[in-house]
């Protein structure tokens, strides 16, 4: 899975090539494995037990950066390397 960020507060975010619609990229760490959708920030998943306050650090920087994951998005469903983007703050 290609990593996109550095890691954050012991998490890192990825997007998978090959992946399902909607456009969503992947936060993994501290036990917690969770989907957000590009274009809200939001989770995708009830079960997403991570800490509120990460939740809403990824909204925040699911806001400022969306045209760019929504550029890495579209280069991982044709299987071309991702750019990097500035981890949350």
């Amino acid at each position: 899975m290609p990593r996109i960020t550095l890691d954050f507060d012991g998490y890192t975010v990825f997007i998978n090539h090959n992946d399902h619609p909607p456009p969503h990229f992947d936060v993994r760490g501290n036990g917690h494995h969770c989907r957000f959708a590009i274009a809200t920030g939001l989770a995708m998943d009830d079960s997403c037990a991570m800490p509120a306050a990460t939740k809403n650090k990824i909204r925040e920087w699911t806001h400022h950066h969306r045209n760019e994951l929504y550029v890495d998005w579209r280069r991982a469903l044709r299987h071309q390397g991702l750019y990097a983007i500035t981890p949350p703050g």
